[in-house]
């Protein structure tokens, strides 16, 4: 009977000790076994940046605010959003044909860019995949993906106040 008791509390320490390592080694291995393949530089690191331009266009009877939108990731322009938000004089006005009816028709013309109408306000959205895909059938979008600072000096030219968010 002894020889029993005694090769069970042998099995108990021998478990007691494995539970111990299990519990223990493997911290001790990640502190001294650290992996070298990481170099420690950010280049996986991904930056956003949204360039956000506002301008107004007044005509006699009708006001636009144009608000356009570039997001950037990692330095590429990623998505472009385009809205136009026009205000009447007075109910009684119509919208003669002017540059910004034109453009907003020339975005329209375009199948495949995303548009959303929700009464006086227009939107449209591009992402890069259909510039990339389009970029030689529809040329006037190679104004819209570039880099950030020559897309704000394109919209600065055109007369858009411009500001660069970046997180």
């Amino acid at each position: 009977m002894k020889k029993k008791t005694d090769f069970r509390n042998i099995l108990v320490y021998l478990c007691m000790i494995l539970l111990v390592l299990v519990i223990v080694l493997p911290p001790v291995f990640r502190l001294v076994f650290k992996d070298t393949g990481t170099t420690g530089d950010d280049s996986t690191t991904t930056t956003a940046a949204a360039l956000i331009c506002q301008r107004q266009v007044v005509y006699t009877d009708v006001t636009y605010n144009i608000t356009a939108t570039t997001n950037y990731v990692n330095d590429d322009a990623n998505q472009l959003s385009v809205r136009y938000a026009k205000t009447l004089a007075n109910a009684a006005s119509t919208i003669a044909t002017n540059d910004i009816e034109t453009e907003i028709a020339t975005w329209q013309s375009v199948p495949g860019i995303t548009s959303e109408v929700n009464g006086d306000v227009t939107r449209f959205v591009v992402s890069r995949e259909f510039y990339d895909t389009n970029a030689t059938t529809y040329p006037f979008l190679d104004n819209y993906f570039n880099d950030i600072d020559q897309e704000q000096d394109y919209y600065t030219n055109l007369g858009y106040q411009c500001q660069v968010i970046e997180s």
